[in-house]
């Protein structure tokens, strides 16, 4: 009788704990990465500085473009940003509705263009998601 509560215990303890972590594991942080290019040119714009704004909060991110034009920011919180990319001599560039999922790595390219040569004081684009996932190359099928 003795073993049988113990063992009862140890069952609900252990689904205790696996629920918690897959509640801990489903908002694990997703990451950043991107790259800003002159347009039509692909040369990298270097230094631009990147700010991130998540949607409905007051706390913004910033960092800066490495002189290949590349950022990275990782244990970015699950949710939708607005990402902004700022440089002397370029018309600001707004991505606005990108979603950073649960352990996902989210790549960006973005393209920059010279001040004398915009049309428009800040180019706002809507963000869309690839349709495929390059990062998962598995494909799999439900057999019936």
């Amino acid at each position: 009788m003795h073993r049988v509560r113990l063992l009862g215990i140890a069952f609900v303890a252990a689904a205790w704990l696996a629920g918690t972590a897959a509640t801990s594991s489903a908002q694990s942080p997703g990451a950043l990465l991107g790259r800003v290019f002159v347009e039509g040119a692909r040369t990298p714009v270097a230094g631009a500085t990147i700010t991130l704004e998540r949607f409905n909060s007051e706390r913004t991110m910033t960092l800066a473009a490495d002189d290949r034009g590349r950022f990275t920011h990782v244990g970015i919180r699950p949710g939708f940003y607005t990402v902004v990319v700022e440089c002397d001599g370029y018309a600001p560039v707004e991505l606005r509705g990108v979603e950073v999922r649960s352990g996902d790595r989210v790549r960006l390219s973005i393209e920059a263009t010279p001040a004398n040569e915009a049309p428009f004081t800040r180019r706002i684009i809507r963000y869309r998601r690839p349709l495929v996932n390059v990062e998962d190359a598995t494909i799999s099928t439900r057999v019936m």
